[in-house]
């Protein structure tokens, strides 16, 4: 029977991942779109854009870095480490990175700040899918799936 926490963790892993591509892809790239000339307007969307992804963003990293590390303490596997180093350096980019910019943008229209928040959330994107893609091998792997 496949590990709950495990099951928990590749859910929250698979989810923020169509979060990270839908954001990178379609929603990010809008804040280009927003009329600068009405720097109110720009505010207004760039405040509410941190709201409500947070809503979503922020339970799902809070459980998939409890259940990351839960999974560390259970299994000694390289896959199991990477998955949770590469956690780490997604979550220091999303602090060190891209919240400082988006402090920056619920101030002010950037636009040199916007094209650094796509830019820069490539990282986030890829390691996200890297992520998926070593913890679906760990579990085809020790389901016996793929030997």
């Amino acid at each position: 029977s496949m590990d709950v926490i495990l099951l928990i963790h590749l859910s929250t892993c698979l989810l923020m991942t169509g979060v990270i591509w839908i954001v990178q892809v379609v929603h990010y790239p809008t804040f280009r779109f927003i009329n600068n000339s009405n720097n109110n307007n720009f505010n207004l969307f760039s405040s509410f854009h941190v709201k409500s992804i947070g809503s979503i963003v922020v339970p799902l990293m809070l459980v998939e870095a409890i259940t990351a590390t839960l999974l560390v303490i259970k299994y000694s596997s390289k896959a199991i480490y990477i998955n949770f180093s590469l956690l780490i350096i997604t979550w220091l980019f999303t602090f060190l990175v891209s919240m400082p910019l988006h402090k920056n943008l619920q101030k002010r229209h950037d636009f040199l700040a916007i094209e650094k928040l796509i830019k820069t959330n490539w990282s986030r994107t890829i390691l996200w899918t890297i992520r998926c893609i070593c913890l679906l091998a760990f579990i085809t792997k020790s389901l016996g799936v793929l030997q």
